[in-house]
């Protein structure tokens, strides 16, 4: 089972959704989801927007940890 994104968890704890997160950091909602799901990797203006809109809950480090990675050993 894989871990959620930070920034999913974090929209989860705040409870906003997709499209308030959107809209706060400029972008779509689409692009958020596929961010949170590991299918795209946000652009370097993207994450800024993204730490602003979080009020630097979310940090750049955020982006960069291997959150996808499975908790089972092999």
């Amino acid at each position: 089972m894989s871990k959620n994104h930070p920034l999913r968890q974090w929209r989860i704890k705040n409870k906003i959704i997709l499209s308030e997160l959107a809209k706060m950091a400029g972008t779509t909602a689409s692009s958020i989801s596929r961010v949170e799901r590991g299918i795209q990797d946000p652009s370097l203006a993207l994450m800024v927007r993204i730490v602003q809109a979080t009020n630097k809950e979310i940090t750049l480090h955020h982006f960069f940890l291997d959150w996808a990675e499975n908790d089972s050993a092999a």
